[in-house]
C-alpha cells in the first residue's frame, strides 16, 4: 500500500510532509506515513476520518515519536478538518481556495478604499463592514451548474453500467430511498466483484467509525475504506449543482470528483440505469465527415443552398441504434 502519484491530497499537508518537514524522507516509515495520510484525507465522513485517524496513530506511536509533530498540528481539535467527508456541501473541500477568493471578491468590490487606512479605521471600520456583508452576501443555494461533462467520465460510467452485477451493489434503507454502493475499478484490494460482507465492513467505517473484526490490520482497513463510492439522494439542505447527465439529483458524498466537479461516473452511471441519462447516446461517436478533403488538394468550398452528401448508411450505424435503443433502457 502506498500513495499513489495520481492520488491528489490537501495542497500544503501534501508539500510540508512531501518535502520532509515533518519527519525526513529517508526514514523507513516514510512512504507508509505518506499512504496513511493520504487515507485520512479520502475519508467520506466524519466517523470514517476519526477511525483512520485512531488506527494510523496507533501504528504511528509503535514507529517512535517521528510523528509527534505531524499529530499536534493536524490530528487534533480543531486542526483535524482536512478530510473531503468532514462537511456533506459541494465544493466544500479542505481547501481555502473558494473562501480567500470570495473574501477577495467582497475586498475588491463591496469595501473598496477602506482598508487604505490606518491599522484603527481598519479593524474600527473596514472588517467589521467586510464581516457583515460577508454574512449578507453569503448565498443559500448552490448557485453554479455543470457546463459539460468530459467524455472520460462518460466512458468509465459506461464500464461500471457494463459491470454491475460485478461492481453495483444496491440496498434499499427503512425509509423507502435506494442506496447505490459502488466497487471502485482500479480498487487497491484487487478484487473483482462486490459482496456483502465487503459493504457491511465499508458501512461500518463510514458510518459508526467502527473496524469491523475482518480488518485484521490497518492495511486492510484503509484498502476497505478506499474501495468504495456511495451514491444517494442529496440532501435538502445543499442540493448538488444543475448537470444535464444527472436529471435524478443523486449525491456521490464520498467521491472527490464529485464534490470538487459536480458530476462523476458513479452518478452518471446510476442516472443511466434509471433511465434518466441516455450515457449511450451521449458517448456515441460522431461519423466520419463527407466533404473530407485529401491531404494537398484544394479546397472545395459548397455552394450556398446546396447539401452536402451524406454518406450512405452501413452496418455500424444499424450498431449505434442498437446500443441507443439498449441504453434507452437503462443497459
Amino acid at each position: 500500500m502506498s500513495a499513489r502519484a495520481g492520488d491528489m491530497w490537501e495542497p500544503h499537508i501534501a508539500r510540508k510532509f512531501g518535502s520532509g518537514e515533518y519527519c525526513k524522507k529517508t526514514w523507513a516509515h516514510f512512504k507508509e506515513a505518506e499512504a496513511h495520510i493520504l487515507a485520512i484525507h479520502n475519508a467520506g465522513s466524519p466517523q470514517m476520518k476519526e477511525l483512520l485517524i485512531h488506527e494510523c496513530g496507533l501504528v504511528w506511536d509503535g514507529w517512535g515519536k517521528q510523528m509527534d509533530t505531524f499529530w499536534n498540528s493536524y490530528c487534533v481539535a480543531p486542526w483535524a478538518c482536512w478530510s473531503i467527508g468532514d462537511f456533506a456541501c459541494m465544493l466544500c473541500t479542505p481547501s481555502q481556495n473558494t473562501q480567500e477568493s470570495w473574501h477577495k471578491h467582497l475586498h475588491t468590490t463591496r469595501v473598496p478604499g477602506l482598508f487604505r487606512a490606518s491599522t484603527e479605521h481598519v479593524f474600527a471600520a473596514g472588517l467589521p463592514q467586510l464581516i457583515e456583508l460577508d454574512g449578507v452576501n453569503k448565498p443559500k443555494v448552490l448557485n453554479f451548474d455543470v457546463p459539460c461533462i468530459p467524455s472520460g467520465k462518460l466512458e468509465k460510467a459506461l464500464w461500471y453500467v457494463e459491470h454491475r452485477a460485478s461492481n453495483i451493489y444496491i440496498k434499499a434503507t427503512q425509509g423507502g430511498e435506494y442506496v447505490y454502493y459502488f466497487l471502485r475499478k482500479d480498487n487497491p484490494m484487487k478484487v473483482t466483484r462486490i459482496t456483502k460482507g465487503l459493504v457491511e465492513q465499508f458501512e461500518s467505517a463510514l458510518y459508526e467509525g467502527k473496524k469491523d473484526a475482518r480488518c485484521k490490520h490497518i492495511d486492510s482497513l484503509i484498502d476497505i475504506c478506499s474501495s468504495f463510492r456511495v451514491v444517494c439522494e442529496a440532501r435538502e439542505d445543499y442540493g448538488v449543482p444543475v448537470c444535464e447527465g444527472n436529471p435524478a439529483k443523486l449525491d456521490c458524498p464520498t467521491c472527490k470528483g464529485f464534490k470538487g466537479e459536480g458530476i462523476c461516473c458513479h452518478v452518471l452511471a446510476i442516472n443511466h440505469i434509471l433511465q434518466q441519462f441516455n450515457l449511450r447516446y451521449q458517448a456515441a461517436p460522431i461519423g466520419q465527415r463527407t466533404d473530407k478533403k485529401k491531404i494537398g488538394a484544394p479546397k472545395k468550398r459548397t455552394p450556398a443552398l446546396v447539401r452536402i452528401s451524406q454518406r450512405e448508411p452501413d452496418s455500424s450505424d444499424e450498431e449505434a441504434e442498437r446500443l441507443l435503443a439498449q441504453g434507452a433502457q437503462g443497459e
